[in-house]
């Protein structure tokens, strides 16, 4: 007697994170990585049902797939991780009269997707599981083991001409399925005799599934293809890093800046290492070569404390930092050099003291400034009072501090970027609170001539004698929910900054996301629109979803290239050239020529065996290119292991 099990299989919302298991691999043997297998033979752990509705149930230690009329097109049970370079063998027997396949490094998102492959488009629907499938066909047309790209371009390898290929299957029989996929190779084995050869590298990597194929009668129902014995071996990376290393252990966030400068020939480069430690490494543009150095006398293993750079007017290096609000301290060093090199060359720390205003949460980023038309006097721009935006200000180059500037205000933390043209204006970029907690929009105000004045023109308020400003009085650049509108009981639809700098003509520009959906960030340029008196803010790609769970909205990053206005930089797991999912998220350089209507892209990092994250640009450097990132394995703010990376062109 048949022993049936019937599954309730566990319908999932698959996110667009890529799993930790999805590798690259490129000279590996094929037999160094242990066999894995994907099904134990009794439950459906590890795999979750997207598409159409034909029940998949575990019967005598196999997978069984029914077809079933009204199902909803083809259904497919999808490894919950993903894969990317890999060996996979399987078993299946199928009904004559059923069309089947195994899909690999495919895909199922949760919002319409667009690919770009030759000079085409296609556009796949929301919900439609897509990529390469490996097909089953037991009709007289025998193409059992070509590659067939679903949802998509159609059949990739088929097997017109391959007669012994086509010879292969066996009718009402056990089959036995081989495939490889290394890199951009994809080759396929129908009963130890080889059938298809591709090499095609759209997708590098997604899940495995097994499809039942829609029906168009009743008819047609009841009939069934068994797998078993499914099993992987993962390929173990032998990808390299791009750039150079800057410094081995090092991240940071992207509220605090410059968090890298180049002065006199030497880059210098701020971060939190993994023990905790503030620090800077100063890197030889001509000799290639660095030497790090401790700036934190004590140690809080969190990359919120990342430094800020301050070029003085008297020729001075100062570098301001501190806690993640843990401590009402702001500490700087000044360098006794005027280019430090070594530890000897700076001097020592200094805290000052703000624990009598009694900071909600502490003191937190450091965004130090100095304007030429001002000498003597820094800005920094702090997280303070309340929690908010906070102005703090020296007139002797950091030696003494006025009291703070309570500068904007909302009842949440808004958070803000700033830039500077280095000679008569600051430039303020924030939202109304933490995306996690606010119906986020995007806002702008600058400081000239002690007044804070909006986009427009129109001023705001004296500087050192208004009242915070709420920050619904800055000028909309991104007003929540008018790209993506929020469905009730969720978080999307809120936006979060990423960077501001200035266009040709001088003029503020802007790169934020947007929540489209949960597991669906998206990078959106804004510019001011003179004539219309208005910002104008628009998609440019996507981030793809949230960088670990528990923020949302947290994305790879991106910048702006000062010293390039039509050039930005950002991290994403899809491919703004193709639209393809990649195993981490890479980097892409965007140009635009029409103020940011159109951009090109190029791949900066390909294959990378690990995720590269929040470029960042030094203001100001003089070379072709300067982009600094890390990368390796960011699991949270207070726990990674990555490294300081940069690509330089002179």
């Amino acid at each position: 007697m048949k022993k049936k099990n019937t599954m309730n299989v566990k319908w999932l919302k698959r996110t667009l994170a890529v799993s930790a298991g999805c590798l690259i691999c490129w000279n590996v043997s094929m037999d160094a990585a242990e066999w894995v297998s994907l099904f134990d033979g009794q439950k459906l752990d590890g795999w979750s049902q997207h598409g159409g509705s034909a029940p998949f149930t575990v019967e005598d230690g196999c997978i069984v797939g029914t077809t079933k009329h009204n199902a909803g097109g083809n259904s497919f049970l999808c490894t919950v991780r993903d894969y990317s370079d890999f060996i996979l063998e399987y078993e299946y027997k199928v009904d004559p009269r059923m069309n089947s396949g195994v899909q690999i490094r495919s895909h199922c998102f949760p919002m319409p997707h667009t690919y770009t492959w030759n000079g085409k488009s296609w556009n796949v629907p929301a919900g439609r599981v897509h990529g390469y499938q490996i097909e089953i066909d037991p009709s007289a047309r025998a193409w059992s083991c070509g590659i067939y790209d679903e949802g998509r371009r159609a059949w990739l390898y088929d097997l017109k001409d391959k007669p012994a290929a086509q010879t292969a299957f066996r009718q009402n029989e056990w089959n036995k399925v081989r495939v490889e996929a290394k890199g951009d190779r994809l080759k396929t084995w129908l009963n130890d005799i080889p059938v298809a050869d591709l090499q095609d590298d759209l997708d590098s990597c997604g899940f495995i599934a097994l499809q039942v194929h829609g029906i168009g009668s009743e008819a047609e129902a009841g009939r069934e293809i068994r797998w078993r014995n499914l099993r992987i071996q993962d390929l173990e990376s032998a990808a390299q890093a791009a750039g150079v290393e800057i410094a081995p252990s090092g991240a940071w966030t992207w509220y605090n800046d410059p968090r890298a400068i180049v002065r006199d020939g030497f880059l210098y480069a701020g971060y939190v290492r993994s023990d905790g430690a503030v620090c800077v490494t100063c890197y030889d543009l001509k000799t290639n070569e660095r030497t790090e150095s401790i700036l934190s006398t004590w140690r809080e293993r969190d990359d919120h404390d990342v430094p800020g750079f301050l070029e003085l007017s008297d020729g001075r290096l100062a570098v301001l930092y501190s806690t993640h609000g843990s401590r009402q301290f702001m500490y700087m060093r000044y360098a006794k050099v005027k280019n430090p090199r070594t530890q000897e060359d700076w001097g020592d720390e200094i805290a000052v003291d703000w624990s009598a205003k009694k900071f909600r949460g502490g003191v937190c980023y450091n965004n130090p400034f100095q304007l030429l038309n001002e000498p003597n006097r820094v800005y920094n721009f702090i997280r303070g009072e309340n929690w908010n935006p906070t102005l703090l200000i020296s007139e002797d180059n950091g030696a003494t501090w006025n009291d703070p500037i309570h500068l904007i205000y909302h009842k949440d933390r808004p958070y803000a970027k700033y830039a500077s043209n280095g000679r008569d204006r600051i430039d303020i970029l924030f939202t109304d609170g933490h995306p996690r907690m606010v119906d986020n929009s995007v806002y702008h105000v600058s400081i000239q001539g002690g007044a804070v004045i909006g986009t427009d023109g129109q001023p705001l308020g004296m500087l050192e004698q208004m009242a915070p400003l709420p920050t619904a009085r800055g000028t909309v650049v991104y007003p929540f929910g008018s790209a993506y509108p929020k469905p009730e009981g969720t978080k999307d639809g809120r936006a979060w900054i990423w960077d501001i700098s200035y266009d040709a003509q001088g003029s503020p520009i802007i790169l934020h996301t947007v929540k489209a959906k949960e597991g669906d960030i998206r990078y959106f340029y804004a510019c001011w629109d003179q004539s219309a008196k208005k910002w104008d803010s628009h998609e440019i790609a996507h981030a793809g979803a949230q960088l670990y769970k528990g923020e949302d909205d947290y994305v790879g990053g991106a910048t702006f290239d000062p010293e390039h206005p039509h050039r930005i930089y950002i991290s994403s797991e899809f491919s703004p050239i193709t639209g393809a999912r990649t195993v981490h998220r890479e980097l892409y350089q965007g140009e635009t020529k029409d103020g940011g209507k159109k951009w090109t892209w190029t791949a900066v990092t390909r294959n990378s065996p690990a995720d590269n994250l929040r470029p960042y640009v030094p203001r100001k450097h003089g070379m072709e290119s300067c982009l600094l990132w890390f990368t390796g394995d960011y699991r949270a703010y207070q726990n990674f292991e990555t490294s300081i990376r940069a690509l330089i062109e002179k």
